[in-house]
């Protein structure tokens, strides 16, 4: 079922939309495999601040990030499996990363179903009920969702397994944690299929806060991140396997 859904997607031309339908995805499942996708703790993007002859000190701030290395299969499916969850209203998608180069063990991506609405002093929620996606084809840029509404960019954090280095957070991470509306997540599940498109030219998208001057992709307070396809400046060369960064 999903294998056909790909590869209509491999084989779409440009500028021809998609109609992902929630019917596509009868017997998907939130919880899946990863053997071809890497996620590394970052070394982060410095901000210096409060420098030169006016000050004493230089100050530096680091901005935390998670680097995604994998092949254009590779986010071509976790595109399509966000686009699945979002139809399916599931909260909850689970991804162990098996691939022994991977120091993340596992991505989990939440879904933010529930949309306020305050109207004359009336405050309350509701959820949706999703039947299609049209998705199109565009070019993608190496710093997307500039566009995006603040509320819908992604959230992207670090998580751990033992309750105390949640606190401490003194050892490498355990997990990443992406949280989204659902308009946010179909606009990164957007981002990753056009991201693996022939047409596309860059090998690198990054997702940053606007702390400090950075683009403004993904949520303020949140870490940042950036998705390598093979021969770019950090996924360096075209194998997985030896890939040593």
């Amino acid at each position: 079922m999903q294998k056909t859904i790909i590869d209509i997607l491999k084989s779409l031309p440009l500028d021809e939309p998609h109609i992902f339908r929630k019917e596509d995805f009868e017997g998907w499942q939130a919880n899946a495999n990863y053997s071809k996708l890497v996620v590394l703790e970052g070394a982060g993007r410095n901000i210096s601040f409060a420098s030169g002859n006016d000050y004493p000190i230089e100050v530096v701030h680091r901005n935390h990030t998670a680097e995604f290395c994998g092949y254009k299969e590779s986010f071509l499916q976790l595109g399509t499996d966000l686009i699945a969850m979002t139809l399916r209203q599931e909260k909850v998608l689970e991804i162990e990363l098996s691939h022994p180069k991977s120091g993340i063990k596992k991505l989990f991506v939440y879904l933010d179903a529930n949309k306020p609405i305050d109207y004359f002093g009336l405050k309350y929620q509701y959820s949706i009920a999703m039947e299609s996606f049209r998705y199109f084809t565009r070019a993608v840029e190496r710093h997307p969702f500039y566009d995006l509404q603040d509320s819908h960019r992604p959230g992207i954090y670090y998580a751990w397994e033992n309750q105390h280095e949640r606190y401490q957070q003194n050892t490498p991470a355990d997990y990443v944690v992406i949280t989204a509306t659902t308009e946010g997540l179909l606009s990164l599940a957007e981002m990753l299929l056009n991201f693996v498109r022939t047409e596309n030219n860059t090998d690198e998208i990054n997702l940053e806060t606007a702390l400090y001057g950075g683009y403004s992709g993904a949520l303020l307070g949140s870490i940042e991140s950036r998705f390598w396809l093979p021969g770019s400046p950090f996924f360096y060369n075209d194998n997985l396997d030896d890939f040593n960064p």
